[in-house]
């Protein structure tokens, strides 16, 4: 007989995985409500991403040596971050913050008093890396930082890369407008930085060093850029002379 699990055995495995993940401190109803809900977002903001943004939140709170009640509201934090993203996505941060309110009132009431309820809600609106400001808390930055995740260079690339396509801009202007770009964010006076946590630059230190490194090696970006440019599909771009 196949050693299968049987759909109640595969929720009751995930629902302990998720409980562990969070030290078995987020209430049982509240945890699963999110989970379903989460399970009904686009594929960026998926199960497997949460998870990654909570695991990453969780160590860096390990990091800070937070207290135990400031690392519980990172923990509620990091799993609402993207509830909104089921509904509308371009606007998940503001509509997350509004069911936070909700969703603690309803399914976890009488845990949090209403200053650590704003400051989740505070979190969750403040996580976008596209936010013009820095965030206003110790836990809004462990979360903005948790869903940014560690500096990936070919990520980046490949992000603007991909965007410029879409535009079905000249093949010669990607090379030159991708490296612009990357400048002007993550140079030495990026507006990247305008909105970054410093516990990121801390936290991801040796990754943002080792970032900064290509990004000034010209000649190996201008090859990564061509390089991935062909991988997706855009053709052969002629290398200058």
């Amino acid at each position: 007989m196949e050693n299968t699990l049987t759909l109640d055995e595969e929720r009751v495995r995930e629902d302990q995985e998720w409980a562990r993940l969070f030290d078995y401190r987020i209430q049982k109803e509240f945890l699963r409500h999110c989970i379903y809900s989460i399970s009904l977002n686009d594929p960026a903001h998926n199960l497997g991403h949460v998870k990654d943004v909570c695991r990453l939140g969780k160590e860096i709170c390990g990091d800070l040596h937070l207290g135990e009640r400031d690392t519980l509201l990172v923990y509620v934090a990091c799993l609402l971050h993207d509830i909104g993203c089921r509904y509308e996505r371009s606007q998940h941060h503001l509509i997350g913050y509004g069911l936070t309110y909700e969703l603690l009132g309803r399914l976890w009431p009488d845990e949090f008093n209403d200053d650590e309820v704003m400051t989740i809600a505070t979190a969750v609106l403040e996580h976008r890396s596209s936010n013009h400001y820095k965030p206003s808390s110790l836990i809004s930055s462990i979360v903005s930082v948790a869903d940014s995740g560690a500096p990936d260079f070919a990520k980046y690339v490949r992000r603007a890369v991909q965007f410029r396509l879409k535009k079905n801009m000249e093949e010669l202007h990607v090379v030159e407008d991708v490296y612009k770009h990357l400048l002007e964010k993550f140079g030495a006076e990026g507006y990247h930085w305008k909105s970054y946590p410093e516990i990121g630059m801390d936290f991801f230190k040796k990754e943002w060093d080792d970032f900064s490194e290509k990004l000034y090696d010209e000649k190996s970006t201008l090859e990564l850029i061509r390089e991935t440019y062909v991988t997706l599909g855009g053709g052969s771009v002629t290398q200058p002379n």
